[in-house]
């Protein structure tokens, strides 16, 4: 019963990073860059930042409020295997796998989604899809950069389930 415990706890430590601190994020950086009011919403469990219009041409804003939450993981996936490698109980690295679980899945399903967003236009929009279109590219160039942000979050994931491999021998089965 206490594993399936923690396992719960880092199933909800890992959602709760990924759907409400990775747009916290998101959020403080729109603040940071704007200095003006920002609009947030909640869309069933989703936060959504309403930018002010003559901010939302500007690709440099939108592109580093937009990539925030994706970096917001990372810094938790990397903060995690610090703590992960420092730990020495079991319990504790066991909810930090599942933790780290959560959030690699957030990136290769945020990943994905954009993949599919920029190859098959569906009715619905991306952030990378709009900054991609504002950024005035064609659709030759949406899939060049698709496939380089692909590539560049694919490398990290690669090297990260390395480095959390050489980890996890360590846990014994108690």
């Amino acid at each position: 019963m206490y594993k399936l415990t923690i396992i719960f706890l880092g199933l909800l430590a890992g959602f709760i990073s990924v759907l409400f601190l990775d747009e916290l994020l998101k959020l403080l950086a729109a603040i940071i860059l704007i200095k003006e009011h920002v609009q947030l919403a909640l869309s069933g469990f989703h936060f959504i930042i309403n930018l002010p219009a003559p901010v939302k041409n500007n690709f440099f804003i939108n592109a580093v409020v937009m990539i925030t939450p994706l970096l917001g993981s990372i810094i938790f996936i990397e903060i995690s295997l610090i703590w992960f490698t420092k730990s020495i109980s079991d319990w504790v690295r066991s909810f930090i796998v599942v933790f780290q679980l959560i959030n690699i899945g957030y990136l290769i399903f945020i990943l994905f989604i954009n993949i599919y967003s920029i190859l098959f236009r569906p009715s619905y929009t991306t952030e990378l899809l709009l900054l991609l279109k504002s950024a005035n590219l064609t659709y030759g160039q949406q899939l060049i950069s698709i496939l380089l942000f692909s590539i560049i979050l694919f490398s990290y994931i690669n090297i990260l389930s390395k480095r959390l491999k050489k980890s996890i021998p360590v846990i014994s089965g108690k």
